[in-house]
């Protein structure tokens, strides 16, 4: 047990078997942090005390099995005064929830979505305190500085550049996508380059003297799951002299939206963004002296009027994108220009794109041969798990299948869905022009994916591929269907058994289908269900009559006793549930 308050007193600790709930000594001396125990192989659980005088104490457990001798184990993995746990609330966005906290405890909080993250601001809430509404994740994001400023600074006569924080929501939560991005940064003065790099980090020697410098930072994003923010431009000029440590004075701007909706969609009216401009650790007087706006992505700008306010922006119907660039500076001779394409959405649909070179090398490429789970429909049941399910598919490249790819199911329009199911791609040279990929889907619980009805039926597979060097790409927003289907149960049962010939059978059973709301099996009536007769020493159904679903899922037939041999109930199945087969219940016939 680990905490920066090595005072703290109660530091009890103290392990059972968790077998026979034996007490096992332990040593503590002085009632320390640590504690050690000789353990035979076995299951057992430790608990740990910790308390500091006038705040709540606290009880710590972690259950753990000894194998073999020599294994350390820690009651919580801790690092300072954290508890390294976090503790995951999953939930389809946009969604709104509701957290409850300790008291008196700061929690540290993050949101993940597919490889992107943002990072909150800690919370501690009184006892009885309400915090207050927060929107995450709202846009356009921005590139930013986090909540511990920038790295970017000189040391003397050199300068350290890291420009990380991609994705600044409009509330200032920094975040990023290091996964699915690529960043190029160039240093210049006086139009001589002195130093590259592809990552988000460079440091550069520079001469003592001022001179005003030039920071190129290109960032590409590109995630199956994210369509926005394909890619990030900031130009600075800066100016700068030797100093033992010191920030540089890069210009930001921060920006506010309102028009947009929970999927940072611009679905009508006008779009009104807010520009606050600043310089870092400087009091220069910083301004935005102009807006610009692109619906194709950045080949045609039209330039909004900017007051003190900010800017207006009137989306066309016609445009899936908005593209933004932005041009500021400040009385130090510092200026910025950012420019951000696909910042926010507009309330067209987009078409699928591909990007390609021309001359000797040119060529598009090219998806194909797109399988999902073999073919076959997929089967979810109340357990919101399924088996390991892969998608295959090809992409051909004129020149060298180095591919880099990526594939989401989707439920719902391209825009808008309402489910979402990622999945991870590793895709290997097949041939010199041919890429062979592969996608995994995750088997860990789904059900915080699927936790409406709705979601039976068919999914849409959308698939993006780019070349090794970004040149070519390819992006197809229904490249295949597969079907996601509710499991079913259904049971027969035959009466009475044994029966005289010509005696009439009773053949009941029932019928349900997996609820993906409330992860049950549940009744489902209205179905029609065929009653199939396996006469002895055969070995074909054959069908007799059909029974219908009634409201609690019962199903009651008769049928004269000819034969002796087993029954059976066959739901075919619908777009939404899986056809299923019950168990045969044999009837001897006298």
């Amino acid at each position: 047990m680990d905490t920066r308050n090595w005072t703290a007193w109660n530091k009890f600790m103290g392990l059972w078997n968790a077998d026979t709930w034996a007490y096992v000594p332990v040593d503590n001396p002085a009632n320390t942090l640590e504690a050690t125990a000789d353990l035979p192989p076995g299951n057992y659980f430790v608990t740990a005390m910790y308390g500091i005088y006038g705040v709540d104490s606290y009880l710590i457990t972690k259950s753990f099995t000894v194998g073999a001798r020599g294994a350390r184990y820690w009651a919580v993995p801790m690092t300072g005064e954290s508890s390294g746990t976090f503790l995951a609330t999953y939930l389809r966005a946009p969604g709104t929830f509701t957290a409850y906290m300790t008291p008196g405890v700061t929690w540290s909080r993050l949101v993940d979505y597919g490889s992107q993250n943002l990072n909150l601001t800690d919370v501690n809430l009184g006892s009885g305190e309400t915090g207050t509404a927060e929107t995450v994740g709202a846009g356009p994001l921005m590139p930013g500085t986090g909540r511990y400023g920038s790295q970017t600074r000189r040391e003397r006569d050199k300068l350290y550049l890291y420009e990380p924080i991609q994705l600044t929501d409009t509330a200032g939560n920094p975040g990023s996508d290091p996964s699915t991005s690529r960043t190029t940064m160039t240093l210049s003065a006086g139009g001589t380059v002195l130093k590259t790099a592809a990552s988000l980090s460079l440091a550069a020697d520079v001469p003592p003297a001022a001179q005003l410098y030039t920071l190129d930072q290109t960032t590409t994003h590109r995630s199956q799951q994210s369509l926005l923010n394909t890619r990030i431009q900031n130009t600075w000029t800066f100016s700068s002299a030797t100093t033992t440590s010191a920030r540089l004075p890069l210009i930001d701007v921060a920006v506010g939206a309102t028009g947009l909706d929970a999927r940072n969609r611009a679905s009508g009216g006008p779009v009104q963004l807010t520009l606050t401009p600043s310089t870092r650790s400087s009091d220069a007087v910083t301004r935005v002296d102009r807006l610009e706006w692109s619906a194709d992505d950045g080949a045609t700008w039209t330039a909004a009027s900017v007051t003190t306010g900010g800017a207006s922006i009137t989306v066309p119907p016609g445009a899936a994108f908005v593209s933004l660039r932005i041009t500021a500076a400040n009385d130090r001779a510092g200026t910025l220009v950012r420019t951000v394409t696909r910042a926010f959405a507009g309330p067209a649909e987009p078409a699928d794109e591909k990007l390609g070179t021309t001359g000797e090398f040119g060529g598009e490429l090219e998806i194909s041969g797109v399988t999902v789970n073999g073919g076959q429909p997929l089967t979810v049941g109340t357990a919101g798990t399924f088996e390991a399910m892969t998608a295959t598919y090809a992409v051909s490249d004129p020149v060298n299948a180095t591919i880099r790819s990526g594939l989401v199911l989707y439920h719902g329009s391209y825009t808008q869905p309402d489910g979402i199911i990622p999945a991870s791609v590793n895709c290997v040279r097949f041939q010199q022009v041919i890429g062979r990929c592969t996608a995994d889907f995750r088997s860990y619980d789904h059900r915080w994916a699927l936790n409406s009805n709705a979601l039976a039926g068919d999914w849409h597979v959308a698939i993006w591929a780019e070349n090794a060097a970004g040149t070519r790409m390819i992006d197809r927003h229904d490249a295949a269907t597969v079907t996601l289907r509710k499991a079913t149960q259904l049971t027969t049962d035959a009466t009475p058994e044994p029966v005289a010939k010509h005696r009439t059978i009773t053949v009941a059973g029932a019928l349900s289908r997996a609820d993906w709301e409330t992860w049950t099996f549940r009744p489902y009536a209205g179905q029609t269900v065929d009653l199939q007769f396996l006469q002895s020493g055969a070995s074909s159904w054959n069908g007799l009559r059909t029974a219908t679903s009634d409201a609690a899922g019962k199903l009651r037939t008769t049928t004269p006793a000819v034969t002796s041999g087993a029954f059976r109930y066959r739901y075919a199945g619908d777009g939404a549930s899986a056809g299923i087969s019950s168990a045969a219940d044999s009837v001897a016939v006298q």
